[in-house]
């Protein structure tokens, strides 16, 4: 895992996944923040648009209803632009720190030290997903030759022979079964 980290160049979208990981395991109510700004823009987008429609079916007619539609569209766009500034203030990507590889040699020496649930949080930012092969026995111990791992920033392996889901697990049984 280390000496694959190593390998890895700094610009590669693996490294970025990683870092964007590791910052969201940093910071989550930066990622929840954002989730919720982006749906706030989302609706404020969407209530500009039926607004401006209404106001083309004549929903705001005279005086009274253009300051009224007036004073709907400037306090919508009022607050579209104060949550977009909100949205831009949250580092994305370009700001990730990919600095962790420098000091690759100080998480391998911590990684026998550490307890289980810091092993697995570190493999979970760098593995997608682990498929482990068809034992020849029973009661047989997972050897790495049985191991596919899929890893961040990677696309996903191709398995002729590891299912992807329960539904085609259950197909590949029932064709055993039946044959």
């Amino acid at each position: 895992m280390f000496t694959r980290l190593a390998a890895l160049d700094y610009e590669s979208p693996a490294v970025m996944a990683i870092a964007e990981r590791w910052a969201d395991r940093k910071h989550p109510d930066r990622v929840a923040r954002r989730a919720r700004l982006l749906s706030a823009i989302a609706d404020e987008e969407n209530f500009l648009d039926r607004l401006e429609e209404e106001k083309l079916n004549g929903l705001f007619q005279g005086s009274r209803g253009e300051q009224r539609f007036k004073r709907r569209y400037e306090g919508s766009t009022a607050r579209l632009a104060q949550l977009e500034s909100e949205l831009a203030a949250i580092p994305e990507k370009s700001a990730l720190d990919v600095g962790f590889i420098n000091v690759l040699d100080e998480l391998e020496a911590g990684w026998e030290s550490s307890d289980l649930a810091a092993k697995r949080e570190l493999l979970g930012l760098l593995v997608e997903r682990v498929w482990i092969g068809k034992a020849p026995g029973r009661g047989r111990r997972p050897t790495l030759d049985r191991l596919t791992f899929w890893w961040v920033g990677e696309p996903e392996p191709h398995h002729p022979r590891q299912p992807k889901s329960i539904t085609e697990a259950a197909a590949v049984a029932q064709r055993k079964n039946a044959a």
